[in-house]
């Protein structure tokens, strides 16, 4: 079975006042704290995100952006490494991420583990390539490349799901290879390549630090489309400016389980859609969306009444803030 229960918590609307911004942050992570996310032991790792439309910097203009959430905040760039030295790396580099980018991984580990066991293709004597791997498979034994296909669906919905955890899903790919080529050369590099333990991590272009870090709990900062076909145990989605409006405003009616015609009729209203859609549906556990008080002032009873939860930065983080000033 690939779906497990999972505790149902209701979706949050975190309103902040204009200048609390940066206090929005720390009134997540306790929000996590009180919904126990902090210590969740199902045996997946915590993945906490906080997510924008906007990442360029909008400070100077007064409209709101990442960097009024997090003030170091920078767009960054990420190249990934051609090899890493073991399959397991491959594997949790791009658990939870989009299907295709999980795939990709998985042929790429897949062909390092029979590069590294000698075996190469028969024609040019080149190291295998995802696209040469697969055409050649399929040319050489139509079922078996079938089978491949099948399973590589399977280890993508369990990555996606987060139902196994990464040590799972290589040992599935390990007994693949040794089924399909039981006569792979069982070197040392081999041997160290397919259960090796150390996780290598993905080369930065830029080494930029967009995370916002609290006790044990570490949540990255980054755009709706950096985190586009990922899974992430909660997603605090931040409201940011675009198009002379804010994501609430456009989307207020829709929070309040409204679909107006001549709202959906409007580009930019769609264009905000998808992209709340996108930010919406990551977590498996808890979401939570920051927007302006005023934004939703006098709507408070709909949008409670359509299941969201509201909450301020003062009500779970106010009182520290204050105690910690007078202590200043």
């Amino acid at each position: 079975m690939l779906f497990r229960s999972r505790p149902s918590l209701p979706p949050h609307l975190l309103t902040f006042a204009q200048g609390e911004e940066e206090q929005v942050l720390p009134a997540f992570v306790r929000l996590l704290k009180n919904n126990g996310l902090d210590r969740q032991n199902d045996g997946m790792p915590l993945v906490f995100k906080a997510v924008g439309w906007v990442g360029k910097d909008k400070r100077e203009q007064g409209k709101l952006c990442l960097q009024c959430y997090l003030p170091g905040y920078q767009r960054r760039t990420i190249r990934s490494r051609r090899h890493f030295k073991n399959l397991l790396s491959y594997i949790q580099q791009q658990t939870g991420t989009a299907p295709v980018a999980f795939r990709n991984a998985v042929l790429r580990g897949i062909c390092q583990a029979l590069t590294i066991a000698g075996m190469r293709h028969p024609s040019t004597n080149h190291a295998f390539t995802r696209n040469t791997f697969l055409t050649w498979l399929r040319d050489a034994n139509e079922p078996a490349h079938r089978k491949l296909l099948t399973s590589l669906a399977k280890w993508c919905l369990q990555s996606e799901c987060r139902d196994r955890r990464p040590h799972e899903i290589r040992d599935q790919i390990v007994t693949y290879l040794w089924k399909n080529w039981g006569d792979l050369n069982s070197s040392a590099d081999f041997g160290e390549f397919i259960t090796g333990e150390e996780i290598e991590l993905q080369e930065q272009g830029q080494a930029f630090d967009n995370l916002f870090r609290d006790g044990n709990i570490t949540i990255e900062v980054g755009t709706v489309h950096s985190v586009k076909g990922e899974t992430h145990t909660a997603t605090l989605y931040l409201e940011t400016y675009y198009r002379k409006k804010t994501d609430s405003q456009r989307l207020l009616a829709f929070l309040k389980g409204g679909y107006p015609p001549e709202l959906v009729s409007k580009p930019e209203h769609i264009e905000n859609l998808k992209i709340a859609h996108v930010a919406m549906s990551r977590p498996t556990h808890l979401l939570a969306f920051a927007c302006r008080k005023d934004s939703i002032s006098g709507h408070e009873d709909a949008l409670t009444k359509n299941g969201w939860q509201i909450c301020t930065v003062e009500e779970l983080c106010g009182k520290t803030a204050n105690l910690n000033a007078m202590a200043d």
